[in-house]
């Protein structure tokens, strides 16, 4: 349009010039450049926008055709020096519309030449001229066209490349998280909670600052296993579903300062599905294993409690006859006396087996500390140093979480620290464990109103066994555990 701009001011210019020289400065010359100057300074001032509305670029082009076609017919036509500037309005509109109204206009302009070259008896000199008001605006409208095909083209290959490149991401993405899972499952520590991380990790490389928790479907409702980062202020959540075959096995909650759109949360499901397939297949092994197990805990307890436990009880009962009848006495005796105290050791453990049977399963006592650090807020740092051979006895296993847990928890919320450490070991019914953190210290015999978490440690140690080691001190507070 720059270029068409400047064409109009020179073929105006020309015709101007050369028509004053050649008419001298004739009152037909002046006469002859009204109507071309009309032309320009009209199209010149119109903004481009403006011009390329429809109905107001035909409308322009054949306004310009009349008028400077009326100045070339007052200056000779085939000899006038408005010539050049005559091809201008059709090539404009071939510019504007495109290659069919540019054709249109030049042809209309061409028909009114041939129409005065006609009227005027010089047809023969009017083939060239009408012959270029077409060909002129075709060629214009063919490159225009040709550049428009190039530039949709461009543009569609840039959508595509950013397509590719987006995909190509998401499979790099879906890739660590595949190999992540794949360590995981090599490895003797698969767990919801491993999962869990490994899916945070991944999304906390793709979507940088991301602040994210994992939910897992529980018996009673969305369980907690793993967080990252801290949600920023006036955060937007979205809740993203880890479906398998139909059954939402889980969730992650992430926190962004902006809203993620339709597209982004698809992609985000179509990542986390070997996530979400983990969970499925990890829940699926815990329930038909815990069924089993239960039934057999149960079967084990019945048996011991209904046949084992009455035919000891018969035989204490036994031996307590004999020793106090006198059916035997000098070595006799004694080896009475220590059968009865060997069957009364086993009458307990019994007892102590059945117990712990009832219970339940018990689990790891180094897991749901594992757990319980994706509850604590992200700016506390919970370290475990538990080595744990073997998980704690069942029937004691429920009340060393509670207690421990609790520790943890008045760490958190009254030690003023930044840290707290789990160190110790457990193996079946004997274990040391200590709860230490970085705070400033507490008065254990000086416990506040209405704070009773302490207190009910001490009540649930005492009943069950449990010795309770209590210091503290500037430099921090430590609470051990000891049992058998």
């Amino acid at each position: 349009m720059r270029l068409v701009g400047a064409l109009r001011w020179v073929g105006l210019v020309i015709g101007i010039g050369a028509s004053i020289v050649a008419e001298q400065g004739s009152p037909l010359s002046l006469l002859a450049a009204a109507p071309a100057g009309v032309y320009v300074i009209i199209a010149s001032s119109a903004p481009t926008r403006i011009l390329d509305r429809p109905l107001i670029k035909e409308l322009v082009g054949l306004m310009g055709v009349v008028l400077v076609m009326t100045s070339v017919i007052l200056t000779g036509l085939t000899t006038s020096p408005y010539l050049l500037l005559s091809l201008v309005p059709a090539t404009e509109v071939a510019v504007l519309g495109g290659l069919r109204l540019g054709i249109t206009t030049g042809a209309f302009a061409a028909g009114l030449f041939v129409l005065a070259a006609s009227a005027n008896g010089v047809v023969t000199g009017a083939t060239g001229p009408a012959l270029l008001y077409v060909a002129l605006p075709a060629l214009v409208g063919y490159v225009m066209k040709l550049l428009a095909d190039s530039e949709e083209r461009t543009t569609h290959l840039q959508v595509e490349a950013k397509t590719l490149a987006d995909r190509t991401k998401q499979l790099e993405i879906a890739h660590q998280l595949l190999t992540r899972l794949e360590s995981i499952v090599s490895s003797e520590t698969v767990s919801p909670v491993a999962v869990a991380e490994a899916a945070l990790k991944v999304l906390e490389t793709a979507y940088p600052g991301v602040s994210g928790r994992v939910y897992l479907a529980g018996e009673r409702g969305p369980v907690l296993v793993s967080s990252v980062g801290e949600p920023p202020e006036e955060a937007v959540r979205t809740q993203v579903p880890l479906n398998v075959g139909g059954r939402t096995v889980g969730w992650v909650s992430l926190a962004t300062r902006q809203g993620l759109a339709a597209e982004e949360l698809n992609h985000l499901e179509e990542l986390l599905k070997p996530a979400a397939l983990a969970f499925s297949n990890l829940l699926m092994l815990e329930t038909i294993a815990r069924r089993a197990v239960e039934r057999e805990r149960t079967r084990l307890a019945r048996e011991l409690h209904d046949e084992i436990g009455p035919s000891l009880a018969a035989l204490g009962l036994s031996l307590d006859a004999a020793i106090t009848q006198g059916l035997a006495d000098g070595p006799l005796a004694e080896q009475l006396q220590v059968l009865r105290s060997r069957v009364s050791t086993l009458v307990d453990d019994v007892r102590g087996a059945v117990a712990d049977l009832r219970s339940g399963a018990g689990g790891s006592l180094r897991r749901h500390l594992e757990e319980l650090r994706t509850e604590l807020p992200a700016s506390f740092d919970m370290e475990i140093r538990l080595d744990e051979y073997r998980p704690p006895r069942p029937s004691l296993g429920g009340h060393l979480k509670a207690m421990i847990a609790e520790a943890v928890r008045n760490a958190v919320r009254h030690s003023g620290g930044r840290k707290v450490v789990v160190e110790g070991w457990v193996d079946f019914d004997r274990g040391r464990v200590a709860v230490i953190d970085d705070g400033h210290g507490f008065e254990p015999d000086e416990l506040p109103a209405g704070h009773y978490g302490l207190l009910g440690i001490k009540e649930r140690a005492r009943e069950n066994g449990i010795e309770v080691k209590i210091e503290s001190g500037p430099e921090g507070s430590s609470l051990e555990f000891r049992w058998g």
